[in-house]
């Protein structure tokens, strides 16, 4: 059903003479896949007068909201009414109609287009002062998801898991290790519907420590894993699994007070860490995205501190060892950063994301393709329009010519999501919430034709973070 709510936000004194109104319509405003507000400004020519936006699909419009039950009164004002019920992905026309004693005027016509994703309703723990989704894995052959995070409750953090069954999402109980007065998740990765493993870390009255659970047999349970020698503080950020009993996690670790990348294997039920290899001279490390295709094809990514303090993108590639790749940084960049990668199969192909900054300290949505042997090549992304921080935090690739990009554009106030056709990249309508509220992605898990991104949306008047989930094609 077509709901409305109008409001007048703007009202000033006019001198009028008594005729029908003039009128201009606006733009769509806080458009989503299924709502958005029309804007029009209406001059009453000094008589009451009463307004209505027509709209529709085609230039003959058929819809209407409700006349405004409110006379706009006898001077110049901006009006808006916000309309639902709209379909995603789908352009519609509008213009803005009034009328008063001596007639009716009609505005010009406007168009805007409806969100591809939508958003979808998840649950948030009572009494949680900030709730984040980071991570979210999709199961190959099914319309199961599984997301992971933290919420924060009277200053504790607790561990999230959430689980969608196709057509709703719903909490599960996360593991807390024992003793620990912090539990985090950061990523998660379901090689079937009845196993995921998720990543973390958790904290008692000192640094944070590695952490790992497993998803087995309808309930989540804590892993044991083991510390880097001599680290004072560690933490696992991604894992990528090539099938149900075998694994690669990536994180880093605080080593005679420095921050190194680390890696670790794990083929059920144990975890074994790896040696990870960094560029020569680096000042610091860190690993925060990784994927495996097979055994001995894993592909993780990050970055590293020069020892001039620039911070450059990091490639490691698995192959029964780590070794690591070179990437060519965008022209003009003084940073850049890669923070997840997305690898297919038969053949083996990647790409991994993130962002790189300019000499305006511009922030720009970073891409690169790995053709599967040595060679990873720049891609070019765009940013979206007015965006000077626009950073792609996750990736996902459901074919070898199909993957999607997510993350967050003007400091993450909106979301972001980028598509990758095979042979370009393109810019798609998220859903966002309304001021004062803004919303960010940080996790997508893509299968077949649709892709199921989450983050947290954030009150800015309370600065309350809620888990925030959308479904796009």
């Amino acid at each position: 059903m077509l709901t409305f709510v109008g409001a007048v936000l703007l009202s000033w004194p006019a001198g009028a003479q008594a005729a029908r109104p003039s009128v201009a319509s606006g733009s769509a405003a806080e458009v989503n896949s299924q709502t958005a507000t029309l804007w029009g400004t209406i001059d009453p020519n000094g008589l009451e007068t009463s307004y209505q936006f027509e709209y529709g699909t085609t230039l003959e419009y058929g819809l209407r909201s409700p006349a405004s039950p409110q006379s706009i009164g006898v001077s110049p004002v901006e009006v808006m009414n916000g309309i639902e019920g709209l379909k995603a992905e789908t352009t519609y026309h509008f213009r803005l109609v009034a009328t008063n004693a001596d007639g009716t005027a009609v505005g010009e016509d406007r168009a805007f287009t409806t969100a591809s994703w939508d958003f979808l309703s998840t649950p948030n723990p009572a009494g949680a002062t900030t709730s984040n989704l980071y991570d979210v894995s999709c199961e190959p052959s099914t319309s199961v998801c599984t997301s992971v995070g933290k919420s924060t409750v009277s200053g504790t953090d607790i561990p999230i898991a959430q689980r969608w069954n196709g057509s709703s999402w719903s909490e599960q109980a996360a593991a807390k290790k024992s003793g620990a007065t912090h539990t985090r998740l950061f990523g998660v990765d379901c090689s079937s519907e009845t196993r995921c493993l998720a990543v973390g870390n958790y904290q008692s009255a000192g640094s944070p420590s590695l952490l790992s659970e497993i998803w087995n047999e309808g309930k989540w349970s804590v892993q044991m894993t083991p510390t880097p020698s001599e680290s004072t503080s560690s933490e696992l950020t991604a894992i990528g699994c090539n099938n149900t009993a075998e694994c690669t996690a990536v994180g880093s670790a605080v080593i005679g007070g420095v921050k190194r990348a680390i890696a670790m294997e794990w083929n059920s039920p144990t975890w074994t860490l790896q040696t990870v290899p960094v560029p020569e001279g680096s000042k610091s490390s860190q690993l925060d995205g990784v994927d495996c295709n097979w055994s001995n094809f894993c592909v993780a990514v990050g970055r590293y501190t020069t020892s001039g303090g620039s911070v450059k993108s990091l490639v490691v590639f698995w192959n029964g060892g780590w070794s690591l790749h070179s990437v060519t940084d965008p022209e003009g960049a003084t940073q850049s950063t890669l923070r997840d990668v997305s690898c297919t199969p038969t053949p083996n192909r990647c790409t991994a994301v993130g962002s790189w900054t300019n000499g305006s300290t511009t922030q720009l949505p970073l891409a690169y393709r790995f053709n599967g042997v040595t060679t990873w090549t720049l891609q070019s992304t765009p940013n979206p329009s007015g965006s000077s921080t626009s950073i792609l935090q996750d990736v996902s690739c459901a074919t070898e010519t199909s993957c999607t990009a997510v993350g967050g554009r003007n400091g993450s106030t909106w979301t972001l999501a980028e598509k990758w056709n095979g042979t370009s990249w393109s810019i798609q309508s998220t859903s966002n919430a309304k001021f004062p509220t803004t919303s960010t992605f940080s996790g997508v898990s893509c299968r077949s034709t649709t892709c199921m991104g989450v983050g947290w949306t954030t009150n800015t008047f309370w600065w309350v973070d809620s888990t925030l989930a959308e479904i796009g094609k």
